[in-house]
């Protein structure tokens, strides 16, 4: 329902770069959630044809894991979620 580019930096490697969509993805999640309670509506972006890969769980190695475990131990998503949502 969204999409978006991954800043890079020169050093990155393929581990941090997909750390980074995680990062990313979660956000545009949060925004697209946010979005959903409050106007009730959808907003949908088609997916370009022929560019882009889709990375699936089998992609993530260890240290990928342990920085999500670290933000999801750390409060990141569910404060990012709260911030934007008030029941």
């Amino acid at each position: 329902m969204r999409r978006s580019t991954v800043c890079m930096a020169e050093d990155d490697t393929l581990e941090s770069t997909f750390a980074r969509s995680v990062a990313l993805g979660t956000e545009l999640m949060c925004e697209t959630l946010g979005e959903l309670i409050s106007t009730r509506q959808a907003r949908l972006f088609p997916q370009p044809q022929l560019q882009g890969y889709t990375y699936l769980a089998r992609h993530m190695n260890e240290s990928i894991r342990h920085d999500i475990r670290m933000d999801l131990e750390r409060g990141f998503i569910a404060r990012d979620i709260a911030g934007r949502v008030a029941f």
